[in-house]
């Protein structure tokens, strides 16, 4: 079974909101293997919502619909699910047991329209819980045909889609008989890695892809689970140079991890990044363990300079350094290194850099 995803409301379609549920939801079925189709975006209205159904159930035997669960007028998903299917919607039981507990907190518990129109839903509907909100969602099975309603905040909507309709999905979808191998690479452009596993990988029948994420590019192999093995030993010792880390992560993930963990302090002094290296380690975990002004001795002490011609917009240089004071307890050393000047992509290679580079100061 192939799954497509339509997401509903004007916020959307004017741009007013950013679609994140999508992109979670699709993210979360791709690293299951499971098959995704289209994706589709509609307003509000009732016409919209059941043109997007006509036209996604005549390729995908499965659609999850985001949003127009609410209260309001505006809120028409479960009125054109109904009319889609020609099943008329009925009050659930639980879904008013939901609502009032709810609403518990209130003097009144008296369910206002807006509340009843919430527990309305097809005959057959199977509801979904809603921690988090009074608008449960729900999964209906129709003529070989399979819909999930969920909520479209997004903190109803993804712990919903986590918790209890990933379950549904898991049962009904069909898997690739496929692997995907991934890697985070860090100092080469998209098209320069792109020409190395293309050439490298010539011979195999795979698909590739790259998505920029500055300043690194992910790599993705999709592949015949025996593929697997042979692939990674070809691809792997090409890109190590490009490699920050074994787990794929963004080394300033790392280091924001291993700063939670640590008992060491550091200070900080930057004249590089123009504040963007303290924006990605200052968090309340790390905030009394680096500092980023003169304070009190630490036990790391790292002084960065350079990038001058970068910040002073010189439009003719090719390259700028940056300079390391290192001092640890009465230890001191100073590093110079060079950099492309990649425009203003420099400042996030420079700051993630720094970060693989502390990373490897702490001990």
């Amino acid at each position: 079974m192939s799954i497509a995803i339509l997401a509903t409301g004007n916020e959307l379609i004017s741009g007013d909101t950013l679609n994140t549920n999508a992109q979670y939801i699709a993210l979360s079925l791709s690293r299951k293997n499971i098959r995704l189709g289209l994706q589709m975006t509609c307003s509000d209205d009732e016409q919209d919502i059941i043109a997007g159904l006509r036209f996604l159930t005549a390729k995908h035997e499965g659609v999850i619909l985001i949003g127009g669960l609410g209260p309001t007028s505006d809120d028409r998903t479960r009125f054109a699910l109904s009319q889609f299917l020609s099943s008329p919607l009925i009050e659930f039981s639980q879904a008013q047991t939901h609502i009032r507990q709810r609403l518990a907190h209130r003097q009144s518990n008296v369910l206002n329209q807006g509340f009843i129109q919430q527990t309305l839903f097809p005959k057959h509907a199977q509801l979904l819980p809603n921690p988090h909100g009074t608008a449960m969602g729900c999964y209906v099975a129709h003529h070989q045909r399979h819909f999930i309603l969920l909520p479209g905040p997004p903190r109803e909507c993804l712990p919903m889609f986590d918790d209890f309709a990933l379950n549904f999905i898991a049962k009904l979808a069909c898997y690739h008989d496929t692997t995907l191998l991934w890697w985070r690479v860090f100092g080469i452009t998209e098209s320069a890695i792109a020409t190395l596993f293309e050439t490298a990988l010539e011979a195999f029948n795979c698909e590739l892809s790259y998505r920029l994420e500055t300043p690194y590019v992910q790599c993705k192999v999709r592949c015949k689970p025996e593929l697997a093995n042979d692939i990674k030993t070809i691809i792997e010792p090409k890109i190590r140079p490009y490699v920050l880390n074994h787990t794929n992560e963004k080394a300033s993930v790392l280091l924001q991890q291993k700063l939670m963990h640590t008992n060491q302090t550091i200070t900080i002094i930057d004249e590089t990044t123009g504040g963007m290296l303290q924006t990605l380690l200052h968090t309340p975990t790390t905030y009394k363990k680096v500092f980023f002004q003169e304070r009190f001795k630490t036990d790391i002490y790292l002084h960065v300079r350079g990038l001058e011609p970068f910040w002073q917009q010189n439009k003719t240089a090719a390259n700028a350094s940056v300079r390391l004071t290192v001092t640890k307890g009465n230890h001191q050393t100073q590093e110079t290194h060079t950099f492309p000047l990649y425009g203003a992509l420099v400042i996030h290679y420079v700051t993630e850099w720094l970060c693989f580079r502390l990373f490897h100061l702490i001990d």
